[in-house]
């Protein structure tokens, strides 16, 4: 028999990886979806700061 507690940490670890993939995956569409609307390229033309 294998005790759980032996399982449920790798378990665990493969979710955080999981998840952190998840998350850097948004990050670089959202990026993609940014450029190809302009966003950035608005922002080189404006200046940053508040009106």
């Amino acid at each position: 028999m294998t005790d759980s507690t032996t399982n449920a940490a790798p378990a665990g670890e493969l979710a955080e990886r999981v998840l952190a993939s998840a998350v850097a995956t948004i990050d670089l569409l959202s990026i993609a979806l940014g450029d190809s609307l302009g966003y950035y390229r608005l922002l080189v033309r404006r200046p940053l700061t508040s009106p």
